[in-house]
């Protein structure tokens, strides 16, 4: 039965203090055959043992009684729904600041015009005045209308003419913040679903910098600290884009500042959040140890959630993996694996299975790298970035083992392939040009004296790698960068270096 699948969990969410005023409020009903029947279902609700709702229904009734198991089921849901927005739920529940205070002020609307309408009028301006002089501090546009337009139709009746337009004025200015602040949300989230589903720039330059330009915009006319927020957010990720890494280290320390110093803005995530990017930026900058300790400083904020935590570790790994701290790289490979399975969990737990692939080929085990990399299946959705990067390890870990048949397939395979892309992707020229060299290093049977003669051709391709849309990116999957691997393993320099 759906109504009990819903009910368990349900009562699976509520905290140790929620059970408690349940159970209190249960006791205090006036309706006794009610109270002990809901008492019996909430004890079976929250038991260890699972049972059917006919089970239920046997031990409550002694029979199958449907109809009355569906009203006692009702009503035991909405005796939760009261307890969430009770005080002392509300304040033990672990909602940050901000969201405790707007369901405070929420309930603290309604109960003025409750007030209001049984009229008792001392207080009720009291309040109203109260509730939005908060929702203003902490931009609650939403709740703000609703109590200018209840202190408005309080007011009505006695008050005069300039305070009546000055409230007028209030709600319209209020209103046009609520839509900018609305318009700016949704356009926000567009923006990032369009980017979380492309590797590449090109896809999403356009529409980035119109939505920048819309922001900038809003914030502009309200100065907004919510919309200033979401315009930062955009302009760092923009300038990071771009490798502006400088520009977009003052735009984060901007936003730090931005979300400490503004109630309206602050919650506990953001503010680890930006921390969080801090470090990543510092990462592009190549300054790790400042990325490390950022991103220490940003985990203490994602207490409980893990799979944020897994980015704080993926930032420490790069940053220990380019100071060649490879063993401590290993303390932050581990992963969950009985976390519930979706595309989120799935795609990061396959990528720190391919930082586990890099590691094994810095140290050497170009086998071990192959074998994690050929296990690795969910990456290979990710088909313009990681899949190729992980077909190009997978090729020079070959190259390294002097694997000469398998060579000829992976080459054959990854030729196909990006011949495939090319028709309806965009792919970064950096791709072909590695293969190039590749294959060329293969035809010359991997053989330094052969590839010597071949030197010429090798340091065009490697000057080629070097031109800004072909550049090497320290944070892509790219970890191993196929100008040192070359440099390394055959002493083969490009003069620009």
């Amino acid at each position: 039965m759906n109504n009990i699948i819903a009910l368990k969990k349900l009562v699976s969410k509520l905290t140790n203090t929620e059970i408690r005023l349940l159970r209190k409020q249960i006791d205090n009903s006036n309706i006794n055959i009610t109270e002990g029947k809901s008492t019996q279902l909430l004890k079976l609700l929250i038991g260890k043992e699972e049972f059917t709702s006919i089970e239920i229904q046997k031990f409550i009734y002694g029979k199958s009684n449907y109809l009355a198991f569906n009203k006692l089921c009702n009503r035991f849901k909405d005796s939760i729904h009261d307890v969430l927005i009770l005080d002392n739920s509300l304040k033990t529940s672990g909602y940050s600041k901000r969201n405790t205070l707007l369901f405070d002020l929420r309930k603290k609307v309604i109960q003025a015009d409750i007030i209001q309408l049984r009229g008792v009028n001392e207080d009720v301006l009291q309040i109203y005045n109260s509730v939005i002089a908060k929702a203003t501090l902490f931009e609650f546009y939403d709740i703000l209308i609703q109590a200018l337009n209840s202190k408005l139709r309080f007011v009505s009746s006695f008050g005069k003419k300039n305070v009546i337009d000055k409230i007028k004025n209030e709600i319209t200015q209020v209103e046009t913040n609520w839509l900018a602040l609305n318009q700016t949300q949704r356009i926000y989230q567009a923006i990032l679903n369009t980017i979380s589903h492309h590797s590449e720039f090109h896809f999403y330059a356009e529409d980035l910098n119109k939505t920048i330009l819309i922001i900038r915009d809003n914030f502009n006319r309200t100065k907004s600290s919510l919309i200033k927020y979401y315009l930062l957010n955009l302009e760092i990720e923009q300038a990071q884009i771009l490798h502006q890494y400088s520009e977009s280290k003052i735009l984060l320390l901007e936003l730090q500042k931005l979300i400490k110093g503004n109630d309206s803005v602050y919650t506990d995530n953001r503010y680890g959040t930006v921390l969080l990017n801090i470090s990543n930026n510092f990462l592009l900058l190549k300054q790790y140890d400042l990325a490390i300790e950022y991103a220490d400083s940003s985990r203490k904020h994602f207490k409980g959630i893990y799979l944020t935590q897994k980015i704080v570790d993926e930032i420490i790994f790069y940053s220990n993996f380019y100071k060649k701290e490879f063993r401590e790289c290993e303390k932050y490979l581990n992963f969950n694996t009985s976390l519930s399975r979706n595309d989120s969990t799935e795609i990061l737990f396959s990528k720190f299975n391919y930082y586990k692939a890099c590691l094994e080929f810095k140290k050497g085990n170009y086998s071990n790298c192959i074998e994690i990399l050929n296990a690795n299946k969910e990456i290979e959705k990710d088909k313009e970035g990681w899949n190729i990067n992980k077909r190009i390890l997978v090729i020079i870990s070959r190259i390294e083992l002097g694997e000469f048949d398998s060579l000829d397939l992976s080459l054959g395979n990854m030729t196909r392939y990006l011949n495939r892309l090319s028709k309806t992707n965009f792919l970064n020229p950096r791709f072909a040009v590695i293969l190039k060299i590749c294959m060329l290093i293969v035809r010359e049977n991997i053989d330094k004296g052969r590839i010597e003669k071949k030197k010429k051709i090798i340091l065009k391709y490697l000057e080629n790698l070097k031109k800004k849309e072909m550049k090497w990116q320290i944070k892509s999957p790219e970890l191993i960068n196929f100008e040192d691997w070359i440099e390394a393993k055959f002493e083969i320099k490009s003069r620009l270096n």
